[in-house]
């Protein structure tokens, strides 16, 4: 479900190939959510490895920091802990040129192990890893939406809901979270007659 999400979300149809740019990706630190939002102009214009749980629809994906939310305050509106995923291109804002694309068959080698996982872990304690360049705005004064919906402030990905996004490079891993307790699902009330 989650790679068929991520799929859609991002638009990826055929494989894009990664550009030949070896720019070490090695030696990236591997940041949470949380870290970023703390401190997230540290990371604008960085190439940054994210390691998180990952929620999507087929309108777009997030990387979530559950433990950490409303993390990231700009001109009195407090954020949701969201990272929105987007590939070289893709997305309506993009702030700084990149010169990779997303490297879609590092994604498809995480397959069998996705579909492994799944068997006896749920989404909500998966942790997925990705590298990519991390984009936010560095003026939340000048963001406000002033055609669509005035007074809102425009973040990144669907809905302009996330205060940043990864703009994605490579899959990297996806393993389980030790002790993790899945989100309750909320349950669907009956609609009357």
């Amino acid at each position: 479900m989650i790679i068929r999400t991520l799929a859609l979300a991002l638009g990826l149809s055929s494989v894009l190939p990664a550009q030949t740019n070896k720019k070490e990706t090695s030696n990236l630190p591997i940041l949470t959510v949380c870290e970023i939002l703390s401190n997230p102009l540290k990371y604008d214009g960085e190439l940054i490895r994210i390691r998180d749980v990952i929620r999507g629809t087929e309108e777009g994906s997030w990387f979530v920091g559950d433990q950490c939310q409303n993390l990231f305050i700009t001109e009195g509106h407090a954020w949701p802990s969201l990272i929105s995923l987007e590939v070289p291109g893709g997305g309506l804002l993009q702030l700084h040129s990149v010169d990779f694309n997303y490297d879609l068959e590092s994604q498809n080698r995480l397959i069998p192990k996705y579909r492994q996982l799944k068997r006896r872990v749920p989404d909500d304690c998966l942790a997925w890893t990705y590298t990519g360049i991390f984009e936010t705005r560095k003026d939340w004064t000048t963001a406000e939406a002033k055609t669509i919906d005035p007074g809102r402030l425009r973040g990144f990905g669907q809905l302009s809901a996330a205060p940043g996004q990864l703009i994605l490079k490579s899959a990297d891993d996806v393993a389980a979270i030790s002790n993790c307790t899945p989100k309750p699902k909320r349950k669907r009330v009956p609609l009357p007659p």
